[in-house]
């Protein structure tokens, strides 16, 4: 009796233990089997019927505290969902391939998640047909019927071949279908691995070796070869998707704990090649759920010696516990079966254990009957009466969401508490959404989250409310929350919020003065206000006022000013007080703080009127303005000076302000410039002006500064005579400018030389007078040059020294050449004035020498004959006149008419001279050239003009028409450049 009294408290006080300590996190599952209609549907029943028995089921899970589901959507190698890959299972229509009208897991998982409820898509990878005698009642599509070569044979069961690479792509496109198209939680593998029998796979083994000798090791890695592949391809499809495995309770029999347990039950390693430990060691699984289907104490498979080692073997993963409830009093399991705390105490052993995050129970029947002694019950309501956030999985993600903000408490009745808060925002990353919220209740501000004292709910679905029935409504509770993602991960709390206002002291009377157009704008009266909350500090609490700060008021009187206090939970307070406005200010007007004043003539400023139209405003009353000194003042001042004027403003209540002015005093008037047209002479060709000279009584209102005066020319030369338009500028002392014109008459002339050409021989020699024949006739040319502008005697001319050339007086040259050629002679002309101009001459000279001592003369006869035209007969000098008499010609006759045209066709001219507006110009040379410029400039050697550039054929007349009615000026050039020679050609405007 003593024993059986101490066993009843050691589990009294261990429960009591495990309610005080009851996990925040724990995954609480359940199997749903479909196969057989074991736990759901019935094939019978119509859609809507079983849709209804569904909701039932989860219902009532949700009610216990079940947390994940586990439904059975492939049993035998179909589908309890629509499938193109597989038959729609007959466990829901009674036919197999029979489309139902709906999808029961997209409907499973609907309404699953509508609870709160993780589901994990559960699948029987192998198993093909449970019993071959019922085949025939299979689809045609069942893989059965369309691989047999897939099958393993073992009694009446046929499962597909684990070694075959094809069954593993089936069984994986099975798996990629069901994550890619649903929104399932997990995939769950059951316990069916290689069957627990005999059967024949050595042409498997024959073809897929792989090289590894011993037979069960290879097949262990066909099975490894799955498991690894599922958990790649769902994390690369969807890594939000947990993958895990439920095989039998026993790993392995051993006495050393490091290969297995001292057990004696069925080994899935060694009878069913399943090594899950590797599955666990190499992370290929996020959790094992071993159906440890024993009791504690059972011999050769105790639940206590099972449990502790899996616990010690996680390997980092999560071990859930299948417990089966379907033995809980059932007779044919025995008297340790009818313990109702069989169940319980499994649960507290879990618990007790680090590496154990949780359990499953199979099945879902023995949850929903009456016969199971309650131990459902005992979850409920003591086990899972708090509810229990799904252990998080590190390995898959680790990062919580974002931190939920503005939690807000209200009290819609006496023990009604509605929460809401902000909904989170939206995020691309599926890890990182928000799929469910922690409520926290506390009769205190300080909440712990760490453990599950205040946990008051976890919410279904990401929904930003919440309500709670409190369960005294004389107190005041509060309340935080967290968020949590797919993968559970936790955020830090949001703010704590209360459904109690905040507590405020008020202001006394406060004043406000008024501007100056009667008016004033609120003050911020919420940094005066003392403010205390049970929750929120102070950088938690909202103070706003009414009227808000800065709303205009105007007038005087009181108004009433109410503050109001809002916490973080948006509980607000509020109070009053009186706020008397009053006219305190003076007038305000706007005035420049400087100005610029002219100074008038006597350099004085006049003070201008600030007053007139200035305007000013005030709270209540007329203002008036007065200044200091008055408008019109004189002031005596300079260039700079500053000068203060004061503008005073009073109200009717004698409040007054004052601004003040500073002039500027600024000399911007410019000189009155007075100027006289003037005439001047040349000396020795030039002359120079004073701006003195024009100035005609110039003057300003401060001062002039005389050394400024200038003339925009003040030389001017021959190329300058007759009137000039001059600028005469002066500047004052303060350096204002003025400018005006006047005209200076130049008096001068430019001088127009010429060159007469005459012999003192006058012997006939049928030549131009600028022509000589060496061997006959004149020897010798006289050059005299004139000027036509200036009286005799009043020209200097001076030669151009050339060969040949004797210079005499009163310019006067004799020119006599020693050989044939053309020669040209150029004269500068200076008259009296310094003005100065050339003129040239050219002179052709011929040689008609001929005979052994040259003292004949050649001489071209004209014969007549058509043939003979000219005959060159060389005579002496006495015969030459006759010859010329009739007609001869002096010289060669192949040349006579080249050096007629060169000497009587001037190379350069222009026409008419003296112009109007039109202008031709003409020039012919003796020999060709590649390249000549024609050219037009002004008196100052300006060029003006570009008439002709290229090349020039000999004895070719070229003629240019120039329009001249533009250029200005009355003298300008003619220039023709050859590459030897240089012609120059003056015209005059008329």
């Amino acid at each position: 009796m003593r024993k059986h009294l101490l066993s009843f408290l050691l589990l009294f006080f261990l429960h009591l233990a495990t309610q005080a300590q009851a996990p925040k996190r724990e995954f609480r599952g359940a199997w749903i089997a479909t196969y057989a209609n074991i736990d759901w549907p019935n094939r019978t029943q119509t859609p809507a019927q079983q849709q209804a028995a569904l909701i039932s089921i989860l219902n009532h899970h949700q009610a216990t505290g079940i947390n994940a589901i586990f439904l059975q959507v492939r049993s035998q190698s179909d589908a309890l969902y629509l499938s193109s890959l597989e038959p729609v299972s007959a466990d829901l229509t009674g036919t197999q391939g029979k489309n139902p009208g709906w999808d029961p897991l997209a409907f499973a998982l609907e309404e699953s998640h509508k609870r709160g409820m993780e589901l994990h898509a559960w699948i029987n990878p192998y198993r093909a047909i449970a019993n071959v005698n019922g085949i025939g009642a299979f689809s045609a599509h069942h893989v059965a019927k369309q691989h047999p070569e897939w099958l393993i044979a073992s009694g009446n069961l046929r499962t597909l071949d684990p070694g075959l690479p094809a069954v593993r792509n089936h069984i994986m496109t099975v798996i990629a279908d069901i994550v890619q198209r649903y929104d399932v939680d997990g995939i769950h593998f059951d316990d069916y691995f290689y069957p627990n029998a005999v059967f024949n796979d050595d042409a498997t083994y024959a073809a897929h070796s792989r090289g590894i000798i011993d037979r069960a090791d290879w097949r262990r890695d066909n099975v490894n070869l799955l498991i690894q592949r599922v958990h790649d391809t769902i994390n690369l499809l969807k890594p939000w998707v947990k993958f895990g495995v439920s095989p039998s309770g026993i790993y392995r029999n051993s006495t050393n704990p490091a290969l297995g347990t001292s057990t004696s039950g069925l080994q899935h390693y060694v009878t069913l090649y399943a090594d899950s430990r590797k599955w666990l060691q190499e992370g290929w699984i996020d959790y094992l759920a071993p159906q440890v289907y024993w009791y504690m104490g059972q011999p050769g498979a105790n639940y206590s010696v099972i449990v502790p080692w899996w616990n010690n073997n996680a390997y980092g993963r999560h071990i859930y516990i299948g417990l089966a409830g379907y033995k809980v009093n059932d007779p044919a399991q025995g008297a340790n079966w009818a313990n109702p705390s069989q169940i319980p105490n499994q649960v507290r052993m879990n618990r007790s254990l680090e590496n154990v995050q949780g359990q499953a129970i199979y099945n879902t029947s023995s949850l929903r009957t009456s016969t199971k002694l309650g131990f459902r019950d005992s979850l409920r309501t003591n086990f899972y009466q708090k509810p229990a956030l799904l252990p998080s999985m590190p390995w898959r993600d680790n990062t919580p969401p974002a931190v939920p903000a503005g939690l807000v408490a209200t009290r819609t009745s006496a023990d009604v508490v509605q929460l809401t808060w902000e909904k989170a925002d939206a995020e691309a990353n599926e890890l990182d959404k928000v799929s469910r919220y922690v409520v926290y209740r506390s009769e205190s501000p300080a909440i712990t989250i760490s453990s599950t004292e205040h946990l008051l709910a976890i919410t279904n679905t990401a929904a930003n409310t919440f309500t709670d029935n409190v369960p005294d409504s004389s107190k005041t509770y509060f309340y935080t929350i967290t968020a949590v993602d797919r993968f559970h991960n936790e955020s830090a709390p949001s703010n704590v919020t209360d459904y109690t206002a905040p507590v405020i002291a008020c202001l006394e009377k406060q004043t406000l003065a008024l501007t100056t157009s009667c008016a004033a704008q609120v003050p911020d009266y919420t940094g005066l206000i003392s403010v205390t909350d049970d929750v929120s500090g102070k950088e938690g609490i909202t103070v706003t006022q009414s009227p808000a700060a800065g709303t205009t008021v105007s007038g005087t009187g009181e108004f009433t000013l109410t503050i109001t206090a809002t916490d973080a939970s948006g509980k607000s307070a509020s109070c009053s007080f009186l706020v008397e406005k009053q006219d305190v200010t003076a007038p305000t007007f706007m005035l420049a703080v400087s100005q610029n004043v002219s100074l008038q003539s006597g350099c004085e400023a006049i003070v201008p009127d600030f007053v007139t139209g200035l305007t000013g405003t005030d709270d209540c009353g007329q203002v008036t303005f007065t200044q200091s000194p008055r408008a019109g003042s004189i002031l005596a001042s300079g260039h700079g000076q500053k000068h203060l004027v004061t503008v005073t403003a009073q109200d009717a209540s004698g409040n007054s302000a004052e601004r003040t002015v500073t002039l500027n005093a600024l000399d911007t008037t410019p000189p009155v410039l007075s100027a006289k047209n003037i005439t001047r002479t040349l000396v020795n060709g030039s002359v120079t002006v004073t701006a003195a000279e024009v100035n005609n009584g110039s003057y300003d209102n401060c001062a002039l500064e005389e050394e400024s005066f200038t003339l925009s020319q003040n030389t001017f030369t021959c190329a300058n005579i007759g009137e000039n338009t001059v600028t005469f500028t002066a500047l004052d002392k303060n350096g204002n400018q003025a400018s005006v014109s006047a005209t200076i008459t130049i008096v001068g002339a430019v001088p127009a030389p010429a060159i007469l050409v005459s012999r003192t021989d006058k012997t006939y020699t049928g030549l131009p007078e600028n022509t000589i024949a060496l061997g006959y006739g004149a020897q010798s040319l006289v050059l005299t040059a004139s000027n036509a502008t200036s009286a005799q005697g009043k020209t200097l001319y001076t030669w151009t020294p050339a060969v040949g050339l004797a210079v005499g007086t009163a310019g006067t040259a004799v020119f006599t050449p020693q050989a044939a050629g053309t020669y040209t002679f150029t004269v500068l002309a200076t008259n009296e004035l310094g003005c100065t101009e050339t003129a040239q001459v050219t002179v052709q000279v011929i040689d008609v020498r001929c005979g052994n001592k040259l003292d004949k003369v050649l001489v071209c006869h004209a014969t007549g004959s058509a043939k003979n035209p000219a005959t060159q007969v060389c005579v002496s000098p006495k015969a030459v006149a006759a010859h010329l008499a009739k007609g001869s010609t002096l010289g060669a006759c192949a040349s006579v008419v080249a050096s007629l045209d060169a000497v009587t066709a001037p190379v350069l001219t222009a026409y008419p001279n003296p112009f109007e507006d039109q202008l031709t110009v003409n020039f012919t040379l003796v020999t060709p050239e590649q390249k000549v410029t024609l050219e037009l400039f002004d008196l100052y050697g300006q060029k003006v003009k570009q008439v002709y550039e290229g090349s020039a054929e000999a004895h070719k007349t070229y003629s240019f028409p120039v329009a001249a009615g533009t250029l200005a000026g009355r003298f300008f050039y003619v220039r023709l450049v050859t590459p030897t020679q240089t012609h120059t050609f003056k015209i005059t405007r008329q």
